[in-house]
């Protein structure tokens, strides 16, 4: 990789570092960003270099093997994992079709194709917190916390808030959905589901080349030894503490990852084994939580045209945010099915800046044009980050 693209990374890196010490001098922030790129197709990894405070009180400068909570770039992981254990083209049949008896369901809820589901379209209402048309999702309080409780809710839920496959909303419900009918879920041991999909997310892992051993290192968060987590910051850089969601949400928002992994990751989403069908167009619709047009979404990803370098660049993305932590990953969407991407990153912090710096990182990767860099999309701000789902 060229050096001039990696010491613009680092230079990026360390002067965001320095800002955040000097504004905000009791957060420890941290960021891991990893690339590939032509010159180097096997990647490289970026990191700062002042130590972070970790969670069991240690200063641990990031490095390749420190974990980060992904938030929702977990969902890109959990269509993956679905991809891989039922082999279905397209992502085809209903919820009803895949779970079985014991996980009780209406018959709305039994017919919601998993294409909808894991392109954000599912029927169910946006539940991120930032829908400005809709103060409630209407879903009462602890639904989640246990799959006995979610099922017993979506036993009763016949009023869908639109019908399937024709809104876009972000539902996190509807992911941790994809990850149940992935396992052919027939129990409500919430226990038991979160080892079954652990599981799961380390034998995907080692499809793309993580050998996971025998402490396996990109894991659901119970699995993980916290002691080892950075303390996170939110917005407001005030230090955050705390699960990223309910066992029942880990396919929406509870994997932990290294850097090193995530490497690894990139590369694959970037490869042309990786099921083109996925990174590519399924539809766009009417946004349920502003009525105006949605983005374009492929299963678990975005895909965006930016002007970059006077260039426009078709992106295949997924962002994520929980309480403390943020990331993003995004790729060149490949020319055509059978071949790679040519280009790609991801960032993890213990902050609130992941796409932001993520975006501005991007623009070093792509060659220059006849015009400078477009500050309208390399200055842009991240998206307001999921917060947590308990």
């Amino acid at each position: 990789m060229p050096s001039d693209e990696l010491s613009g990374i680092q230079t990026l890196i360390d002067d965001y570092i320095q800002r955040m010490n000097n504004k905000h001098p009791d957060a420890t922030i941290g960021v891991v960003i990893g690339v590939v790129t032509p010159a180097n197709p096997q990647g490289g990894l970026v990191f700062s270099t002042p130590g972070i405070a970790t969670q069991g009180g240690q200063s641990v400068a990031p490095n390749a093997t420190m974990p980060f909570e992904l938030g929702s770039v977990s969902k890109v992981f959990t269509a993956g994992i679905y991809d891989m254990l039922q082999r279905t083209p397209n992502f085809e049949g209903t919820l009803g079709e895949r779970l079985g008896s014991q996980m009780t369901m209406s018959d709305f809820v039994k017919s919601i194709p998993i294409q909808c589901l894991a392109a954000y379209a599912s029927g169910f209402p946006q539940d991120n917190g930032h829908c400005q048309l809709h103060p409630s999702t209407g879903f009462p309080p602890g639904m989640t916390a246990t799959l006995d409780s979610l099922f017993k809710h979506l036993a009763t839920y016949d009023t869908p808030a639109y019908k399937p496959g024709t809104t876009y909303s972000y539902s996190n419900l509807a992911m941790s959905l994809v990850a149940m009918a992935a396992l052919d879920l027939d129990s409500t041991d919430t226990s038991a589901f979160a080892s079954a999909f652990n599981a799961k997310l380390i034998q995907y892992c080692q499809t793309f080349g993580v050998d996971q051993g025998s402490s396996p290192s990109t894991v659901v968060y119970s699995e993980v030894d916290t002691n080892n987590l950075p303390v996170g910051y939110d917005k407001d850089f005030q230090s955050k503490i705390q699960p990223p969601c309910s066992m029942v949400e880990y396919g929406s928002g509870g994997i932990v990852s290294t850097g090193a992994d995530m490497l690894q990751f990139l590369r694959h989403c970037m490869s042309a084994a990786y099921p083109a069908f996925m990174q590519e167009y399924r539809w766009q619709h009417t946004s349920y939580c502003s009525g105006s047009e949605g983005p374009i979404t492929g299963y678990g990803w975005f895909i965006t045209t930016e002007t970059i370098k006077n260039q426009q660049i078709r992106i295949v993305s997924k962002d994520g945010g929980v309480a403390g932590f943020t990331s993003w990953i995004a790729l060149e969407q490949r020319p055509a099915p059978g071949t790679a991407s040519p280009r790609g990153l991801f960032i993890l912090t213990n902050g609130p800046d992941a796409t932001t710096l993520g975006k501005r990182a991007f623009g070093y990767l792509i060659p220059p044009a006849s015009a400078p860099v477009d500050q309208a999309f390399l200055q842009s701000g991240a998206p307001a980050p999921d917060p947590p789902v308990h």
